[in-house]
């Protein structure tokens, strides 16, 4: 064990979780549903520009997580040329994500290593009613003691408010001796930053960081997080 850290504090999507798999799915659904004439890819690719947007200006706090649901299918309704209610669209998207729950490879095997040595919680910026439904599951319930969910207590990372809200939860001071490891450089790694805790930026596509955000650690791979928090079997 890494006597470096006490607490772990996971990202879920992209770093746990294959959210693409999910996603492309939950679109597939959404595009027959909607009888679009469109190409799968197409139709992806359109809802994707639109909700990356989006994205960015939750994390921006100029929108909220509800604005978010309806408005990404208000302007993709708007996109495609079809008058269809924007609610009904993203109602009918939530719940199929929602029964998209698919781990990366490697995922479970990582959890259950770690769990016997450190505290750990899981931060996502995230819709409370999808990430509910795919946070069931025995290999985050069992070993995960906070899961925290931006639109279920109001704040979303990069904000150092989300981050209390797992340091409440697991009865921690935020410090050095809390690890967040996450994908997302804007989100993960500025967090951590902002709340005053280690960084470990989870790269498996050995992408050239090019933000202001530093990681204090960066690891490709699973097995070199393992490495690094468990030591060399």
């Amino acid at each position: 064990m890494n006597l470096t850290y006490h607490t772990l504090l996971f990202d879920a999507d992209g770093t746990l979780l294959n959210f693409k798999r999910s996603e492309k799915n939950a679109l597939e659904h959404t595009r027959v549903y909607m009888q679009s004439r469109l190409e799968s890819e197409e139709f992806r690719q359109i809802y994707h520009k639109i909700n990356s947007s989006l994205w960015i200006e939750l994390e921006e706090g100029t929108i909220s997580p509800a604005g978010l649901k309806t408005e990404r299918f208000r302007r993709f309704a708007l996109e495609l040329g079809v008058s269809r209610d924007p609610q009904e669209l993203s109602d009918y998207y939530l719940y199929k994500l929602g029964k998209e729950s698919h781990f990366l490879a490697g995922a479970p095997s990582l959890i259950k290593a770690l769990a016997p040595h450190y505290t750990m919680g899981l931060i996502s910026n995230g819709l409370t009613i999808v990430q509910e439904a795919r946070f069931d599951r025995p290999e985050i319930q069992d070993y995960f003691k906070s899961i925290v969910i931006s639109e279920k207590v109001g704040s979303a990372k990069p904000s150092a408010e989300i981050f209390k809200h797992s340091a409440e939860d697991l009865q921690i001071e935020l410090n050095k001796k809390v690890l967040i490891i996450g994908d997302s450089l804007t989100s993960d790694i500025a967090g951590g930053i902002n709340a005053g805790i280690s960084t470990c930026w989870y790269n498996p596509g050995g992408w050239i960081n090019e933000s202001p955000w530093k990681a204090d650690l960066e690891v490709r791979s699973f097995g070199e997080l393992q490495e690094i928090l468990l030591g060399k079997e």
